[in-house]
């Protein structure tokens, strides 16, 4: 029964290994204490079920006479010493598929959809959910994140078929109607409500959301559905009334109230904003997205030292998201021993981009003009299609008085927009400070900057599921999608 405690322990969430309201002294000690504190529970748990080290299977080893005992009690140790790098979650997780052999079984393929969708790897969240659905169709223990990985990816035919093949499932359960097929026919219709907020139709999205929560009105992720509907709408109120009924279903998720302060953060509240978003790190310490948003609402509020502060934890999150095992082993490469511009190099998922992108604004209002156009060409890698990166990117260079670079940078980002209103008065500004004629000279005060600062409050919400009974908020990432900022600094740069 070893395997059944690692199976727990896969399920638990590593724990923060630092404070970021600590000082840095603080932070090195917490960093050395918290891993080692947990790999003690992570025993405890797995000996509680007859795991390696437990009184009984000790006891077994010890009395047997032969030697096999003592050579099974040495391969569990060599194993146990493979997977010493890792924390006890992942290690687990591991062990159940490379030691076990259980990498077909649908409770843990529905486990690893539930932890790559909680490390926002939406992809490979949405792999393990294929893959389930081949293994065995039945099984729901996945089916939000199914759902919430379709619409991240705007696969809008895959999720059409899914949704309609759910519903058809429901109907034929309705003959018989239990408590299961309840939430069935409620997960069938989330669905079908997802499919219409993928295509932009939020008014029949709210009527399906709004069905599903009547068939089970325990379900949370169907009431934040229903709110990011109504958010894409401009109801601000009714987005407020949903997200607050989720957060009465479940109070002990900070998901709600990241929903409720992003909202917040859209409306412009940002008093209200900033005491939802903490209340959600008091929770979830590392959580990327409430610092993200804690960044976006102190930008707003012309507040670009916060901004930038909120921005490098969310940074910092981010890299110890997609890095766990450089955390456990005191590397180079560990959070504390790179650079904020180093860790951004290594951030790889494109879901991340805004976070990047909205730092190099940060970074251009403080006049740190190197590290705005490391975010910004760093934000190009990751997302191509990026025109507002471009648009910035010249507009860096503009204030640096690099006219031709800047040239450049307008053209190719009206190349990919056409009609964008910002780079065509900013590149008829450069073109004539080029041919010398002194007019229309650029500043960080005195332009109307239609930069984008990339708010997931502010772009199209997804409503997309962290485990079984928690659900986030996931943009497309479309930066033209997002806010349009009047981006009036109070220090003025000019150019000479």
């Amino acid at each position: 029964m070893e395997w059944l405690g690692h199976f727990y322990v896969a399920q638990i969430p590593p724990l923060t290994t630092d404070d970021d309201e600590n000082d840095n002294n603080n932070k090195d000690e917490e960093q050395e204490n918290a891993p080692s504190s947990f790999a003690v529970n992570a025993d405890v748990l797995v000996e509680s079920v007859g795991g390696v080290g437990s009184t009984s299977a000790t006891a077994a080893i010890g009395s047997t006479p032969m030697e096999g005992g003592e050579q099974l009690q040495q391969q569990q140790e060599d194993i146990n010493d493979n997977y010493a790098h890792l924390n006890p979650s992942d290690a687990s997780m591991d062990k159940l598929v490379l030691h076990y052999k259980l990498d077909s079984s649908p409770e843990l393929l529905a486990l690893a959809a539930n932890r790559a969708y909680r490390r926002y790897d939406v992809q490979a969240a949405l792999d393990y959910c294929q893959e389930l659905a081949l293994v065995d169709p039945l099984c729901q223990s996945a089916a939000l994140v199914h759902v919430a990985s379709l619409v991240a990816l705007g696969h809008k035919r895959g999720l059409f078929g899914l949704a309609h093949e759910w519903v058809q499932g429901a109907s034929a359960a309705a003959s018989a109607p239990t408590s299961s097929s309840a939430t069935s026919s409620a997960i069938a219709w989330f669905a079908v409500g997802a499919y219409y907020y993928a295509c932009g139709k939020y008014h029949r999205a709210q009527h399906h959301f709004c069905r599903a929560t009547r068939l089970d009105p325990q379900c949370s992720e169907a009431w934040l559905g229903f709110g990011c509907s109504f958010a894409a709408c401009d109801e601000s109120d009714q987005a407020l009334a949903a997200f607050r009924a989720a957060q009465r279903l479940a109070p002990a998720e900070p998901t709600s109230l990241l929903y409720m302060g992003m909202e917040y953060v859209r409306t412009n509240h940002l008093v209200l904003a900033k005491h939802a978003l903490k209340s959600v790190l008091s929770t979830d310490p590392q959580n990327p997205l409430g610092y993200h948003e804690l960044g976006v609402a102190a930008y707003q509020a012309k507040q670009y030292e916060q901004s930038m502060e909120w921005l490098m934890k969310a940074i910092k999150a981010i890299y110890v998201l997609e890095y766990p095992s450089e955390q456990q082993q005191q590397s180079p490469y560990s959070s504390s021993s790179l650079s904020t511009q180093e860790m951004i190099q290594r951030i790889g998922n494109e879901f991340w981009e805004p976070t990047i992108f909205n730092l190099g604004h940060a970074y251009r209002k403080l006049g740190k003009m190197n590290h705005a156009m490391a975010c910004y060409e760093r934000s190009l890698v990751l997302v191509s299609s990026n025109t507002s990166a471009l648009s910035a990117m010249g507009f860096c260079q503009h204030l640096l008085g690099n006219v031709d670079e800047a040239i450049d940078h307008y053209h190719q980002a009206l190349g990919q927009a056409p009609d964008d209103p910002f780079c065509g008065d900013m590149v008829y500004r450069a073109m004539n400070e080029a041919m010398g004629s002194g007019a229309g000279g650029a500043s960080d005060a005195g332009v109307l900057d239609f930069l984008p600062l990339s708010s997931r409050a502010a772009a199209t919400a997804t409503p997309v599921v962290h485990t079984p009974r928690s659900a986030s908020l996931l943009q497309n990432d479309d930066p033209q999608q997002s806010m349009m900022m009047m981006d009036d600094s109070a220090e003025e740069m000019s150019m000479t």
